[in-house]
């Protein structure tokens, strides 16, 4: 019987320990790994109670732990995506911009409000002082962009610096600002570069006057060489930089460099595009002069070749005939060159507009036909010519149709070689009037029929053969047809020869 109760006793402690084992291991145990559940879950403000034997207690501490290792890492990524968002807005904002004030007053505004500074400094190199950095752009966090006299009132930092941390890729920081500017040694975490080279007592003042406690500054430019650098501040000595700001400041910093870099290429390019309309205008100016001046005396000279033709002043002989005709030969060259040059100066200054009227386009290639032909006779060069029997009118201004006519044969037997052939054909399709000068003249080179339309452009072909001329017929031509809303076409072949068609709207039909 004593043996039977004492075995019951013995049984019953067993009992109660293993209960009391299962609540004070297995429950917190348990409790630990539904804990895991809930996170793993992304019930992130989940928590493990820590209690049970220290082992049990170590292990729910480490699950915490865990946890909130987990959310300041999810905070330090929200962070660092928000600032992401605030660099490609800044980006999206500069990029919209050309002027390089613009740029700075978008860069200082959008570093300042996008990153909590309480200043932001924007720091341009000057050309005429390569020794300092000006502050070119100042924001602060109360008064917005500051004004002119008050930014330029900021010292300049020394050049060295920069172009030091540029180069090296690095960025400098000062977390404790009073204390580096009290201590004669570097404060942990202000780059040795910084502290060797020293702050000028001028940017010890400022940075007293301006209360400034943390700053961070990053180097800024395209190549081989800095632009400038900007400098974020704050004066809260609670609010430091931290790692991911100090990268977004970096990555602003480089989209403000590539976008100030454009817009200074944009403002020299615009000032040098000034400059050289200008030169343009005066060029055209003194064309236009010029060629009015030359056309009073040369108008003299085909007068008095006129009356010696005549022999007003008495008969000539065979010789002087022939000098006669050369230098009127010369005379009238020279007439043609200073009407193109008046045209083009016509032109380029916008003056040059068409008066149009009903004018059949037959009756002007015959024309031109008639007045070319003694030129294409003395050439070697036969003329031929296919028109339609109906008439062609068109809505043109008939001297300038007829210039173009001019140009264009007179082109032709120039470049056609005696015993070659000039053909006009004219014909009407879909609604124009198409007409087409063709010579099997020495053609040109396929790689220069680009230019064909570029004021002064010769081909290679014509220079090499010593074929005279000015480049600029058939720019005139091209100018002209445009005018009248038409089009001017060319096909060529080296050495076959040149097909150039110009297209006339038709007049409507009355």
């Amino acid at each position: 019987m004593s043996r039977f109760r004492t075995s019951s006793t013995s049984a019953t402690k067993g009992s109660y320990t293993a209960r009391r084992t299962t609540r004070t291991v297995v429950g917190p145990l348990r409790s630990a790994v539904v804990t895991l559940g809930r996170l793993t879950g992304g019930q992130h403000a989940a928590r493990a109670a820590e209690k049970g034997p220290a082992e049990i207690r170590a292990v729910a501490r480490s699950v915490n732990q865990l946890a909130d290792e987990s959310d300041r890492l999810r905070g330090i990524e929200a962070e660092r995506y928000r600032l992401s968002e605030t660099v490609r807005q800044l980006g999206v904002r500069i990029r919209e911009r050309l002027d390089v004030e613009d740029v700075l007053d978008a860069a200082c505004t959008g570093m300042g409000e996008g990153l909590d500074a309480d200043y932001v400094f924007t720091l341009l190199m000057q050309d005429d002082d390569p020794d300092v950095v000006p502050v070119a752009r100042a924001w602060s966090a109360r008064e917005g962009l500051l004004p002119g006299e008050r930014q330029r009132a900021l010292p300049p930092i020394p050049a060295d610096v920069v172009r030091e941390h540029y180069r090296e890729g690095t960025t400098w920081q000062v977390p404790d600002l009073p204390r580096y500017l009290t201590e004669t040694t570097p404060v942990p975490g202000a780059p040795g570069e910084f502290a060797r080279i020293g702050l000028p007592a001028a940017n010890r003042a400022a940075a007293v006057d301006l209360g400034l406690h943390s700053i961070v500054v990053v180097p800024m430019g395209v190549g081989q060489e800095p632009i400038g650098a900007v400098c974020l501040a704050r004066t809260r000595p609670d609010h430091p930089w931290h790692r991911v700001e100090i990268e977004m400041v970096e990555a602003m910093a480089s989209s403000v460099g590539r976008a100030l870099h454009a817009s200074k290429l944009y403002e020299k390019e615009t000032r040098l595009v000034e400059e050289l309309r200008a030169l343009d205008r005066t060029k055209s100016d003194f064309i236009s002069t010029v060629s009015h001046e030359l056309r009073t005396p040369l108008t003299s000279i085909t007068g008095y070749l006129e009356l010696l033709k005549d022999e007003d002043t008495g008969p000539l002989t065979e010789p002087q005939q022939q000098m006669i005709e050369v230098v009127n030969r010369n005379a009238h060259r020279l007439r043609a060159l200073i009407e193109d040059l008046l045209t083009l100066s016509r032109i380029e200054s916008g003056k040059y507009t068409s008066h149009k009227a009903p004018v059949d386009l037959r009756h002007l290639i015959s024309s031109a036909l008639d007045a070319m032909r003694p030129a294409a006779e003395a050439a070697s060069v036969h003329l031929d010519t296919d028109c339609p029997t109906q008439p062609l009118i068109c809505e043109a201004d008939s001297d300038q149709v007829d210039r173009v006519l001019m140009n264009l044969l007179s082109n032709a037997i120039k470049f056609t070689p005696a015993g070659g052939q000039v053909r006009v054909q004219a014909a009407a399709q879909d609604g124009h009037a198409a007409l087409t000068v063709s010579d099997t003249g020495i053609g040109i080179p396929e790689a220069e029929q680009r230019q064909l339309f570029t004021r002064f452009f010769r081909a290679s072909n014509a220079t090499t053969q010593a074929i005279p001329g000015t480049g600029l017929g058939l720019t005139i031509v091209h100018t002209i047809i445009n005018n009248h809303g038409g089009t001017t076409q060319v096909h060529s072949v080296e050495g076959k020869g040149t097909t150039i068609t110009a297209t006339l709207p038709l007049a409507a039909p009355q």
